[in-house]
């Protein structure tokens, strides 16, 4: 059967099941519905000339677009002090114009007027684009926020910083933090602060224009629990001023000393305030069945819906199904509460490489064990024509590695110890929930990429993936994971892979693993139909002839989506290239 009259024939047989009068209108909508979807299409991808920058380039991203080009940040650190014994440093960064043709108009650093102050964004909001940066006062233990208007057509500001707002830590031990994001409609600015080390939780939220001029400042939100055991993931507000809070409540483990290395995840706090700061509800999300183990919020419809997935057993590290909850902003009742079993059936099998040193170090799985691993994260949700919603999710986990090499013999024996992080991102996990919260279906896709960086000053700490709502996007890994780009009822994945799992389309096939030598990868295209969820691969491009590409990493901005391509080098400047395509 043609995919067009395929889906034409699901659709009816969900209007049928529930006959009234208007079921020719939506019929002939979704017929014609279906019919778009088949014809959006990614084209090829087209990509810049090289770039050169130093190798201490920490950060490249595309960060908006208008009718004339776009915009590639780069952010570095630059020495802000000398001592006797070393040196402090501060963030800076780099503002790049491409034009339509991906030739480079400006390079503009911000390292002069950034003096004094440390780097936080760049924020595009409407036809405005900001840069925001921040200077502390250790005398007057202030934090004072500022902001610029950047000229797009030159580079340059456009005037003078502008205060934004002034945090006060209070005393010595308490750190300030900050957060910039977008209202659910990209029309507002959302700005949430917080001071750390206080007895308790309070969080100050406003609403900004987007000339950032203030609309609403809401009273501070606070909370009972001990602020070494609360995480605050998530802050959403809602169309009619509600605002959510999403946190993880940690407890300290059984016979152990009150230390935060002896902290373990308890479950999720979901509570509602009203405009006036006042707590509307806490939503209940666990029961002494299932526990949420990682979970994700977004408005849709005048709607709270949250998808999790959840444990059948408290402290033990497996996901035994996914749990959809809808919510009243309003009220906070619950509107429905929609769950499915998962189990390993659902897992691909993936084929090792023999010699593959960090296969031994991995801990094996309990082969007792039903459910799924505990690693799955939440990358990407995406509303369908049919105002239903599908979210994509990925298996990952990362550890530090540590092998050690002995040269030499007796008294010139010598030792050298190499340490790394290790990444793996393993299968692709997506389901449809329609609009009355229930899952109409489940997939999984068949992938197990592993990279490893360096441990040392560039590559970092271990992330934690329920990180906390304010530090900062977790850039690694570079060139594992997958990027998302939305057409008209379909999403296209973007991943780097082994060329030898062409064929490979759905779970229960072997899958052999990508490992470390990105040069050597292709990068495919996933399209996901958003109704059916059937998916069809090919490949997009080799990673053989340009600095490989990082897809997790890129963007996309109308129907076009940017990709970066990095490749560092022992000696001399990193190369970068800018893909993109369009999403037809």
């Amino acid at each position: 059967m043609a995919e067009k009259e395929r889906l034409y024939t699901i659709k009816s047989n969900l209007i049928i099941s529930n006959p009234n009068s208007m079921n020719k209108i939506r019929l002939f909508f979704v017929f014609l519905l279906a019919t778009s979807i088949v014809q959006s299409q990614v084209s090829g991808v087209m990509w810049s000339e090289e770039m050169k920058f130093n190798k201490g380039s920490m950060e490249f991203k595309v960060i908006g677009s208008d009718k004339n080009g776009f915009f590639l940040q780069e952010s570095h650190q630059v020495v802000k002090s000398y001592f006797v014994v070393g040196y402090s440093v501060r963030d800076v960064a780099k503002l790049i114009r491409l034009d339509k043709s991906m030739t480079e108009q400006y390079s503009t650093d911000f390292a002069k007027e950034l003096k004094g102050k440390e780097f936080d964004r760049f924020l595009f909001i409407k036809d405005k684009l900001f840069i925001i940066a921040d200077e502390y006062n250790k005398k007057e233990l202030q934090l004072m926020i500022y902001f610029a208007e950047v000229d797009k057509a030159t580079g340059v500001l456009k005037g003078d910083w502008k205060l934004l707002e002034t945090l006060y830590a209070e005393d010595k031990s308490r750190a300030i933090q900050y957060k910039f994001d977008y209202t659910g409609d990209s029309s507002k600015v959302v700005f949430v602060n917080t001071l750390l080390g206080k007895e308790t939780n309070a969080y100050n939220i406003s609403i900004l224009e987007p000339d950032l001029s203030l609309v609403k400042k809401y009273p501070p939100i606070t909370n009972e629990f001990d602020p070494k055991t609360y995480i605050l993931e998530d802050v959403l507000v809602a169309p009619g001023g509600q605002v959510l809070l999403l946190g993880r409540e940690n407890e300290y483990v059984e016979g152990r000393k009150k230390k935060d290395k002896f902290l373990q995840f308890k479950n999720y706090n979901t509570r509602i305030y009203g405009t006036n700061g006042k707590l509307i509800k806490e939503i209940k999300t666990d029961n002494e069945k299932k526990w949420l183990v990682n979970s994700k919020a977004l408005i849709n419809n005048n709607e709270i819906v949250m998808a999790a997935f959840y444990s059948n057993e408290r402290k033990k590290k497996e996901i035994n199904g996914l749990v959809v909850m809808r919510i009243e902003p309003a009220t906070g009742n619950m509107v429905s509460d929609q769950n499915m079993e998962l189990n390993k059936g659902m897992i691909s099998i993936v084929e090792e490489d023999e010699d593959d040193e960090d296969k031994k170090s991995k801990k094996k799985d309990d082969d007792d064990d039903e459910g799924l691993s505990g690693d799955l994260v939440f990358r990407k949700f995406v509303i369908a024509p049919d105002n239903s919603f599908v979210f994509f999710a990925e298996k990952v986990s990362s550890r530090l590695v540590s092998y050690t090499t002995y040269n030499g013999t007796g008294a010139s024996r010598s030792a050298t110890t190499t340490s790394y992080l290790l990444y793996e991102c393993g299968d692709i996990y997506t389901a449809k929930i329609d609009v009355t919260g229930k899952i109409n279906w489940f997939y999984t896709f068949p992938k197990f990429q592993r990279e490893r960086i360096p441990a040392g000053v560039s590559a970092g700490t271990l992330p934690s993936y329920s990180a906390a709502y304010f530090l900062r996007r977790v850039d690694k890994p570079y060139y594992a994971g997958f990027g998302v780009a939305n057409a008209v009822g379909k999403s296209f994945l973007f991943f780097n892979d082994n060329p030898k799992n062409a064929g490979v389309t759905k779970a229960g096939q072997k899958v052999k693993t990508m490992n470390y030598n990105f040069d050597k990868s292709d990068c495919y295209t996933l399209e996901v139909n958003l109704l059916t969820g059937e998916m069809k691969r090919k490949v997009a491009f080799s990673n053989n002839d340009i600095p490989n590409a990082m897809p997790r990493l890129g963007n996309q901005l109308g129907n076009t989506f940017y990709f970066i391509g990095k490749t560092d080098k022992v000696f001399g400047k990193a190369k970068v290239v800018v893909g993109k395509c369009t999403i037809k």
